[in-house]
């Protein structure tokens, strides 16, 4: 018997190994059906698996060749299921729901993925050791962070975070820090972990449109919390709202906090809080942190401005009929932001200059010591942004520069470039190159480009002041 396995299986690979003449002969797409067919044939299956309210036929050897846990749980003779031909699954309500999808891609291989499935699919995977079927999903949620999965994403971030999923977690993590407003108005978003959500707010890489509106989230989020006893609801409230910057928020917001129910109920803690936001607002009493690391402390951070996306502290350029664009043309902007959150702050001014189509490099003469040398006009591919200013004092700020996608007719934040720059009367010009990808921004139907036609480059640019 065991000779005529060998020479069987030396028969099914020679055609592919023979350089002879002949006809190789793939039917396994046929055969994989037949055996996908087998899910539908209860009269041949030897064991039933129960999840929820649903009963399943099933084969042992097809289950036992795709899942190590399933050959585990069926052939050794410690445990129950191995003696039984009816096995009881206990799976979460989501998985549940998915299940059948989970078994089909153990006989057949194949699953349509979507952003509602994606995650209960993976943790069936992950439960039974699918690994090939886990790869798949973990590729499509990394590929499928955009607003069509906002309502997943918070789910997404928090199972990366607790499996080790380190590349689906920076990838979420992006897009809720580079999307939190859009992020904060989904119904998953009160089911954040209260440290997730904590990790965010202690960031100033958080876009959001100013500080009352991301005060306006947690709010919500808190609200939607349960709570055992009042001891527990303090507590939490202390944990989230100690770090909200209170003062970054303009004197008409902090004047609307006065009537918010949660300062009723939290007087003593908001009573601090708001005098020295008012306080701050009318003079500026910012700390000034030190170059030492230790004194960068919370009180500092409750002064610091986060991503801002309001007229105050960011603009936007749209240049419209990318495809019209001449190569080197440049589109302009001038805009101010404060040098501090104090409303008596004065403000810098920004001159901003575009090239979305490459930088053109006129023809120009070299002097040198025995000959001149003509350099010809050259094109650089690069989307640059440049950012200027024609004061001489010294300021120390970050620029954050946001490219806008579309999915849908939603926009959204999909990439971003981050630089540290000090101007002074030496430096007073800034340059960012490959903002995007040229080739990317140029093909047709880019995904840089927003707008019905597609034709669109939107940018936003935050400029804020650092210690």
């Amino acid at each position: 018997m065991e000779k005529a396995t060998n020479f069987l299986h030396h028969e099914a690979i020679q055609p592919a190994n023979d350089k002879s003449s002949g006809f190789f002969f793939d039917n396994s797409s046929a055969v994989l059906d037949k055996l996908s067919s087998l899910i539908l044939d209860g009269d041949l299956s030897d064991i039933q698996l129960r999840v929820g309210r649903q009963a399943f036929n099933a084969h042992k050897l097809i289950l036992c060749s795709r899942s190590d846990v399933f050959r585990t749980m069926l052939t050794s003779p410690t445990w129950p299921e191995a003696h039984t031909k009816q096995v009881v699954l206990k799976e979460d309500e989501e998985c549940v729901e998915v299940f059948s999808i989970f078994l089909n891609y153990l006989y057949t291989g194949r699953v349509f993925l979507k952003e509602s499935n994606a995650l209960p699919i993976l943790t069936l995977g992950d439960k039974y050791n699918v690994s090939d079927l886990s790869r798949a999903c973990l590729e499509f949620m990394c590929t499928h962070c955009l607003p069509s999965a906002s309502g997943y994403i918070v789910m997404w971030l928090q199972y990366a975070i607790f499996c080790g999923c380190r590349k689906l977690e920076d990838i979420c993590q992006k897009f809720v820090l580079r999307n939190f407003q859009m992020i904060a108005q989904t119904p998953v978003f009160n089911l954040m972990h209260v440290d997730i959500l904590c990790n965010f707010m202690k960031s100033s890489d958080v876009v959001v449109k100013d500080e009352f509106h991301l005060y306006l989230a947690v709010k919500g989020w808190f609200n939607a919390q349960t709570f055992t006893d009042k001891s527990e609801r303090e507590n939490l409230f202390q944990k989230v709202m100690n770090h909200i910057r209170f003062p970054m928020m303009q004197l008409d917001q902090l004047a609307y906090l006065e009537h918010d129910e949660l300062v009723k109920e939290f007087k003593d803690f908001f009573l601090q809080k708001l005098f020295d936001a008012i306080k701050h607002r009318s003079l500026d009493t910012s700390p000034r942190c030190t170059k030492d690391k230790s004194t960068v402390n919370s009180s500092c951070l409750q002064y610091s401005a986060r991503n801002y996306t309001n007229d105050t502290w960011s603009t936007t350029i749209s240049v419209e009929k990318l495809n019209l664009l001449l190569p080197g043309e440049v589109q302009g902007a001038f805009f101010s932001t404060p040098f501090g959150g104090s409303s008596v702050d004065q403000h810098w001014d920004w001159h901003l200059n575009l090239y979305p189509k490459g930088i053109r490099f006129q023809q120009c003469l070299m002097i040198q010591a025995f000959s001149n040398k003509v350099i010809e006009e050259t094109m650089y591919k690069t989307i640059r942004l440049s950012i200027s200013s024609d004061k001489l004092e010294r300021r120390a700020v970050s620029i954050c520069v946001f490219v806008l996608a579309s999915q849908d007719g939603t926009e959204y934040i999909c990439s971003g470039v981050s630089k540290y720059m000090i101007f002074d009367k030496e430096k007073s010009l800034c340059n960012i190159n490959d903002i995007v990808d040229f080739n990317e921004l140029h093909k047709i139907n880019s995904p840089f480009c927003v707008g019905e036609d597609k034709n669109t480059f939107k940018v936003l640019i935050i400029i804020k002041p650092m210690s």
